[in-house]
């Protein structure tokens, strides 16, 4: 999977009849280059394509959203002319044409994730050898597939036992992989999504980086067997980490949630929907590593953004606050005529509790569980709170309150107390809570993968 390369024919769909030899290169986590022997268009300065369909000695190619990044021609003496052109792909797949992006819809996804097997292994544990004078015999047991229905798409996490023989040599591969099930063809981009969501489930579950190594869809007017390979940039643009927990108990093990992992899954998909900022906001410090001060400022902000969508937001009620308005806005009134609309804009907003009471009240909550990543509140609350207002409302009065080398470790407070919530959110109860939160405090590894 780390490099691909594709030699034959490429050709646009509305323009079948001009075909242009060339060759697609893919290299794992830097993208797709399709280079051209030719052009497609001459005088387009900013050439795009939606579509590029590809055949390398029968094998179907489709490419999708291909910019041009290159153009020469080149002159020779008895006015030959060499033209070449390269685009960019952002993504392709294998063994089928697809006339527009549109098209691109599938009954089903099978993805490889790292990592999985590993989260899997009480399932994979099923190897056993046989030996005695004569004969060496090694029996695989196929692991058992697991079902899963949810509201919207149904997965199956499958255990797969390969192998390949040889004149000298026997070779045995086992993986896993998961399905997604989708009741009619469905849009790759909407695939994608649930793609994206179960890989950050299992980084949350095994505490690694986790990478997608293949996806694999299935249309309804293909044979059964029949599989479209996608490759994506954006998608498996990223390695996964190396093994953190070899020696450990993973985080969340398979074994101790399977029995209730459609309640964890439905609840981790529900909660997605209802805290999509917060949530989008904590995984996107993990995508790749960014300044601290960004880092802080992101996690600050998912935390607010959480608290405002499952406490309550108003200091006093809607009837109190609407009564005392007028007051207010009588005050405003005293301001020069200019600067008022500025000072009206702001006062709806004046009934909206501040972050440091928002953090107060997720201890209040959560308090038990932080105790054991944060020593003291009455330390942690101060010093996050009036740090993320000196990069948010800079007062050149106030000092600065955390420096840089102390940054990281408010982070990293903040990414505990976030994870806390999402486990809160998936279902699990406070002692399995403090149980995951030890096993990443107490292996000194930190949240996630940073």
């Amino acid at each position: 999977m780390d490099s691909k390369k594709y030699g034959g024919l490429w050709w646009l769909p509305e323009n079948p009849e001009r075909k242009i030899s060339g060759t697609l290169s893919y290299e794992y986590g830097k993208g797709s280059i399709l280079s051209l022997d030719g052009v497609f268009l001459e005088d387009t300065e900013d050439e795009y394509h939606e579509i590029i369909l590809g055949d390398d000695r029968g094998k179907l190619i489709t490419l999708v959203s291909c910019f041009r990044t290159n153009f020469q021609i080149q002159q020779f003496e008895d006015s030959r002319q060499f033209k070449h052109s390269e685009f960019h792909v952002s993504l392709f797949c294998i063994g089928f044409h697809f006339a527009k992006r549109k098209e691109l819809k599938f009954k089903s996804m099978t993805v490889r994730y790292s990592h999985l097997r590993k989260w899997l292994s009480g399932v994979f544990n099923l190897s056993q050898w046989d030996e005695n004078e004569n004969e060496y015999v090694l029996k695989v047991k196929k692991p058992p597939v697991k079902e899963i229905v949810l509201d919207k798409f149904g997965l199956s996490i499958k255990g797969v036992v390969s192998s390949e023989h040889g004149s000298y040599h026997d070779f045995y591969e086992r993986y896993a992989s998961i399905t997604i099930d989708m009741t009619d063809e469905t849009p790759l981009d909407e695939l994608f999504l649930i793609v994206y969501h179960l890989k950050n489930f299992l980084s949350l579950a095994t505490g690694e980086k986790i990478s997608i190594l293949t996806m694999n869809g299935e249309k309804t007017c293909l044979k059964p067997y029949e599989r479209i390979e996608i490759f994506s940039f954006q998608t498996l643009g990223e390695k996964g980490s190396k093994d953190r927990f070899a020696w450990y108990p993973l985080p969340i093990e398979y074994q101790t949630i399977s029995e209730r992992l459609e309640f964890y899954l439905q609840n981790w998909f529900n909660m997605i929907e209802k805290y999509e900022p917060m949530y989008e906001l904590f995984f996107g410090t993990l995508s790749e590593r960014v300044y601290p001060v960004n880092d802080f400022l992101n996690l600050s902000q998912a935390l607010e953004a959480y608290h405002c969508r499952k406490f309550e937001n108003r200091i006093v009620s809607d009837d109190l606050f609407s009564k005392q308005l007028p007051q207010f806005l009588r005050i405003i009134d005293e301001f020069p005529k200019e600067h008022r609309p500025e000072f009206q804009s702001k006062v709806e907003f004046m009934n909206r509790k501040s972050l440091r009471r928002r953090t107060k009240e997720l201890f209040e909550k959560y308090g038990q569980i932080f105790k054991i990543f944060i020593e003291k509140e009455e330390d942690f609350i101060p010093k996050f709170v009036d740090t993320r207002n000196y990069y948010t409302h800079y007062d050149p009065k106030k000092e600065k309150p955390a420096g840089i080398m102390e940054i990281p470790f408010l982070t990293e407070n903040l990414r505990f107390i976030l994870m806390v919530i999402l486990f809160e959110e998936m279902g699990f109860e406070a002692k399995q809570i403090e149980q995951i939160i030890h096993r990443y405090c107490r292996n000194r590894i930190k949240a996630i993968y940073q």
